[in-house]
């Protein structure tokens, strides 16, 4: 497995392609929800790679208060519970100095969330017509 983090349009169209095979086919979410306003041209993503097979992905935001948001994880369904998407998000909290970082999670995933530091901080709600939960973690 290859982790990159980048802009390129070659590994973007990578992150797309994981991101429609989860959101989009697997979980039925929209097209127009799923490719919003943070895919620009600039967006940088991290991907995972089975040789030239994108598996997983995620991307991130920076907040106010020193805070992150790591957005759009996800792991193609036959590489989960490889630790890919602890991967990711390791990857996301090194790669940035901030010190809270806050997530939506969607409510299959709180558990495997927690289990990485975080907290749920606020009630529960929808996103793209899926339930989630804010949830919090200290950094540094």
């Amino acid at each position: 497995m290859n982790l990159i983090y980048s802009n390129q349009r070659w590994n973007q169209a990578a992150a797309f392609f994981v991101r429609m095979n989860v959101f989009v086919i697997e979980q039925k979410i929209s097209i127009q929800d799923e490719f919003s306003q943070i895919d620009q041209e600039d967006t940088r993503y991290f991907v995972i790679y089975d040789n030239e097979k994108p598996v997983a992905t995620a991307c991130f935001q920076e907040l106010e208060g020193n805070a992150i948001q790591p957005d759009r994880v996800c792991v193609l369904k036959e590489y989960r519970k490889l630790g890919l998407g602890t991967q990711l998000l390791n990857a996301i909290e090194a790669h940035t100095g901030a010190k809270f970082s806050r997530l939506h999670a969607e409510i299959s995933a709180i558990e495997f969330y927690e289990k990485l530091g975080y907290k749920i901080s606020g009630g529960y709600f929808k996103e793209d017509g899926i339930p989630v939960v804010r949830m919090i973690k200290q950094l540094r």
